[in-house]
Order: structure tokens, then sequence, then C-alpha cells
């Protein structure tokens, strides 16, 4: 936790030195957790989605140099997400299986790097992406895991409560952004935005099948210009 607060303290001073631009976000997500598996897999599993908020701060225009010594403006965003979930595995075993089920409350705080916007219909739809890093703050997990028997009679309950240290504490995705900006006046803006943050790492320690998670944020942004 200590660590989580000095990178965030770090990225917020090196951001407000460099960022000609920032932004405060907040507004809805749903979380989709999803699996690579193919159909004839021993492993059956399903997935209720959930939802919750979000809120963030990102740093808009943030200037670096590139290889060709030329200036470019990056955007980089912390964000706070809160959301929930639901996952069922039934995995095959001889004539009988091995059923879990568990749900999930996530609080997540990533970081993220979006390269330089596209900008289309007059520089006001834009269109960025970058890789995503998910810091686990805290979560809430609780599921059972049963043994069934080939006449589909419960043989063994292992739990039923509570389940510690069962979420990666870092996980990692690739964002992509879609935002339109609307003018207020010449120091603010506001920005209805989608974005969909698309897990490439597995969501829980030792899991089978391995499980990512996806995420959607519906917000609205207010920008202040500092150009």
């Amino acid at each position: 936790m200590k660590a989580i607060k000095i990178l965030s303290f770090l990225c917020l001073i090196q951001c407000y030195l460099f960022g000609q631009d920032i932004e405060i976000l907040g507004g809805l997500n749903i979380n989709n957790y999803y699996d690579f598996q193919t159909k004839n897999s021993k492993y059956h599993t399903e997935y209720k989605d959930g939802n919750g908020i979000h809120i963030g701060v990102g740093f808009r225009g943030v200037r670096i140099k590139n290889q060709e010594n030329e200036i470019i403006g990056i955007n980089l965003y912390l964000i706070y997400d809160n959301y929930s979930g639901a996952v069922k595995t039934f995995k095959e075993i001889g004539n009988g299986g091995r059923l879990t089920e568990f749900s999930t409350q996530k609080h997540i705080l990533s970081f993220g790097i979006y390269a330089p916007e596209i900008k289309l219909l007059q520089k006001k739809l834009r269109f960025s992406f970058g890789p995503e890093i998910r810091f686990l703050l805290g979560d809430k997990i609780n599921g059972s895991l049963k043994s069934i028997s080939e006449t589909s009679q419960l043989l063994l309950e292992l739990y039923n409560e509570d389940i510690k240290g069962f979420s990666n504490p870092i996980t990692l995705g690739l964002s992509f952004k879609f935002g339109y900006l609307i003018n207020i006046n010449n120091q603010f803006m506001l920005q209805p935005q989608y974005n969909i943050s698309i897990g490439v790492t597995n969501e829980f320690k030792e899991y089978r099948p391995p499980v990512q998670s996806m995420i959607h944020r519906f917000s609205i942004g207010i920008i202040r210009k500092f150009e």
C-alpha cells in the first residue's frame, strides 16, 4: 500500500510540472471477466458482469522527446475503480467434477500512459490508446468449492467464506479511449468519453482457467486548459 501511495504521489508531481491541461473525470463502469479457453476444454466457466463507479485525474499534453528528439504530447491518467463480478467454473474430473463459485468486489488504482491523440471532426473527436497498470487497493471475495460425484451428489464442500489473498496485487491492461471535446470557454472544456481497458494478465492467483478483466468506463470529464 505504501509503494502505491508513493508511486501515485510521484506521478502527480511529475504531471503537475509538465502537464499542459488537467482533467477531472468520473462516471460508471462495467466489469466483464473472461478467458481464452476453447470449447473442448475440461473447464466450463460462466461469468456474471458487475458494475461500479470510477473517478480519476488526467494530465494531457505531457511533453516528452522521441528518438528523433522531437517533442510530442502524451496523456497520463490515474483512475480509481470500484467494481463487482462473479465467476462459476465446473472442472470435469472422471465421471464427476469440481464446482467453484465466487463473487468479487474490487478496489483498483490504474495508471495509464496514452499515445498522442488521433484527432478527427475539426479536432473535437479524440482517440488514443496505451498500456495500463492496475494496483489492487482491496477486495472482498466470497465463494465455495464443491466436489460432485457422477450422480451429481455433493460429496464435499471445502469452503464457503471470504477468501483472502486470492487476487493478484498487480495486473496489466491495454486501454483504448474515445472522447468528444466540447468548449465551454477559453479555460474549460467538457469531454464525454468511453474507455475500454482490456486485461492481459490473470486477475486471480493460480486459478484455472486463467481469468482476465475487461473494464468499460463511461465518463464525463472537465478539462482545465493552461495554453
